[in-house]
């Protein structure tokens, strides 16, 4: 299954992976870099992609300015079913406002 961004994010780059692949350095296309750390996470388009493109890489570190954009990540890392089950009370709700 192919992980994508689970959001949109202004200056996100899921239109630019094509061309910034290209850009990967040799030692990360032959598999000699272990670690990628993403500095500006946002939606997380480039990190997905390379988590999933890139086996050999085994530690991957993300940040952001945005306190709370880090703590979706920590409670996706941490508490995913939780997460999961928040968004589908919510849509339940928003369904039957609209309806």
């Amino acid at each position: 299954m192919k992980i994508k961004p689970f959001m949109k994010w202004a200056g996100g780059k899921t239109q630019l992976i094509e061309k910034l692949v290209n850009l990967f350095p040799l030692e990360m296309k032959n598999g000699k870099i272990e670690k990628y750390v993403e500095p500006f996470i946002g939606g997380g388009a480039l990190f997905f992609y390379i988590s999933q493109l890139f086996p050999d890489i085994n530690k991957f570190f993300i940040t952001d300015i945005n306190e709370e954009l880090v703590l979706t990540y920590k409670a996706l890392q941490n508490e995913v079913e939780a997460v999961i089950s928040i968004l589908d009370a919510l849509e339940k709700k928003y369904h039957s406002l609209v309806n």
